[in-house]
């Protein structure tokens, strides 16, 4: 439970950093095509609240163990992340100068391209989050299979049978020689 629980952080991260990046995205098109002021200053701060969502889920995302695969993923997310921000800080820029041909030109043919990019790779690391959750849960339901690990419903039955496994040596060496031929398949 508490490596499913793990990976469902994971993937609740990274739709998080999907969903910002979506947002931001949609902000950066209005600030390209839109030329009144109000709506523009709108987009602009919507654009710094998702990056601060971004931020925060990334950092966090971070801190915990991910696969080979997901660490890949998340440099290669991190280098789009790096080429896209100064692009929509110019596009900002050219937006608040009313430099709206320049902005969208901009928008279209350097940013836009490098956020369809940056939303398939988070499309791809919430796939991997979700696969690796499948994985992970599987590995589970077949370590209790096995009897490599006891299904737990609850604190009590947690104490029941550890207490259970104390007072039970044959039990405890089944346990343990299931669990040595489950971790070498």
């Amino acid at each position: 439970e508490e490596i499913t629980s793990g990976t469902m952080v994971k993937i609740k991260l990274s739709n998080t950093m999907r969903d910002a990046v979506n947002a931001a995205a949609n902000a950066n098109r209005n600030i390209a095509l839109l030329i009144e002021e109000n709506p523009i200053e709108v987009d602009l701060k919507r654009i710094t609240t998702e990056r601060g969502i971004y931020d925060k889920a990334v950092t966090e995302l971070m801190q915990l163990k991910t696969s080979a695969a997901g660490a890949s993923l998340l440099k290669r997310v991190a280098e789009v992340r790096q080429k896209t921000g100064p692009l929509i800080d110019e596009m900002q820029n050219l937006a608040k100068n009313q430099r709206n041909l320049e902005g969208t030109t901009l928008w279209r043919d350097k940013l836009r391209p490098e956020e369809l990019k940056w939303q398939a790779m988070l499309e791809d690391m919430v796939k991997l989050q979700e696969a690796d959750a499948m994985t992970e849960t599987e590995a589970a339901r077949e370590a209790v299979a096995c009897g490599a690990a006891l299904a737990i419903g609850d604190a009590d039955d947690l104490v029941a049978r550890v207490n259970a496994l104390l007072s039970d040596v044959e039990s405890r060496q089944r346990m343990g020689e299931a669990g040595r031929a489950f971790a070498e398949r």
